[in-house]
């Protein structure tokens, strides 16, 4: 079995991608916070983070 090391191009897009998502996640955060009162859907903070509600259920339950 041979082990390849990961080319660098690929990490890096790795990351941006993951900066990405966690930008994400932080926007819909800040959102809860600011309207703490407010009814808010799961809809709501997807669309605020641009991810679609299904995803948002996985980032959050993570």
């Amino acid at each position: 079995m041979q082990i390849t090391t990961p080319v660098l191009s690929e990490d890096r897009d790795c990351q941006i991608a993951l900066n990405d998502h966690k930008q994400a996640i932080e926007r819909a955060i800040h959102v809860m916070h600011t309207h703490l009162s407010e009814l808010l859907t799961l809809e709501d903070l997807a669309s605020v983070a641009y991810l679609s509600p299904t995803i948002s259920i996985v980032s959050f339950a993570a």
